[in-house]
């Protein structure tokens, strides 16, 4: 494998900009699948595929042409450079770079979906995180990647002729894992995810049924009490409102005129435990995109 200029910068980015996403039918194709899918448009779709990419990029050049990512000094032995050690550091270093775009991706496409969700049918947190991961991922494999690691070895004056396969191979290894290797705050960034998509899904406005009878947006409650329920079906009504509560997941607003304003306390009030009770049980293991 080598690594073929696309302009007489291409090394350093400059024949890059907008060559993120060069369009062929089947991207198209793929786009327009995806927008249906969410229930936005295809424009939509891709403007926010475009600035997540736009962002990566710049952040993983401004990375790689910083020369304080690493120490130099390390890769040094027996007065050589161990340029697959370098690849690999440069891997671990762009992880977090990953983590963060995917987590842009995540509020963006979550954002646009509750503002164009109209009457259409509820879309799964996970969907969304899947869309995200797979886009993120996509950058490991294309050609701008190599372009990034070229950009951190000249940064320690470090020929980027030097990257034969052995050091794209190594790259590519390390960077790959960023999905379970990169913890935010010590949580897995699927968990980060869906308490981002969660939070910004409860903030959106409530959407009334049309005149003609079309499916509101779903009750983003019973979502998170379904996806309790899948996760562990074992749970009692006690563990499951702990759940609740831990995750900040509101009550029914027609409760709190009853003053109630956390599960485990309209669970424990004698008068109202069979209603929550009831509430819990009707809603099915999982609600379906």
């Amino acid at each position: 494998m080598r690594l073929e200029k696309e302009s007489p910068g291409w090394h350093r980015g400059g024949g890059y900009v907008l060559a993120l996403r060069r369009k062929d039918n089947r991207s198209r194709s793929a786009e327009s699948i995806a927008a249906r899918r969410f229930g936005i448009s295809e424009e939509a779709f891709c403007e926010i595929e475009d600035t997540v990419g736009k962002t990566l990029t710049f952040d993983a050049l401004t990375l790689a042409r910083n020369p304080h990512w690493t120490q130099p000094d390390r890769f040094i032995h027996n007065g050589r450079c161990d340029t697959s050690a370098v690849a690999r550091e440069f891997g671990t270093k762009l992880q977090n770079l990953l983590v963060k775009a995917a987590l842009q991706y995540v509020s963006l496409l979550t954002e646009t979906i509750t503002k164009h969700r109209g009457n259409r049918k509820s879309v799964h947190w996970n969907a969304i995180y899947s869309q995200a991961e797979a886009f993120c991922d996509s950058f490991i494999w294309r050609q701008i990647s190599t372009v990034w690691l070229a950009n951190a070895f000249e940064a320690l004056d470090i020929d980027s002729k030097r990257i034969r396969p052995r050091e794209i191979v190594a790259f590519r290894a390390v960077v790959g894992t960023w999905t379970w290797a990169a913890r935010p705050k010590g949580r897995t960034i699927e968990e980060k995810a869906r308490e981002q998509i969660t939070h910004i899904a409860l903030l959106a406005p409530a959407i009334k049924p049309t005149a003609s009878g079309g499916r509101p947006f779903p009750n983003l409650t019973k979502a998170m009490i379904a996806r309790i329920k899948l996760d562990h079906p074992d749970w009692l009504n006690e563990r499951i409102c702990i759940e609740l509560d831990a995750r900040r997941v509101p009550i029914p607003t027609i409760w709190k005129k009853h003053e109630f304003f956390l599960w485990q306390s309209a669970l424990a009030d004698p008068k109202f435990n069979p209603r929550v009770k009831t509430y819990i049980s009707k809603v099915p293991r999982e609600i379906r995109n």
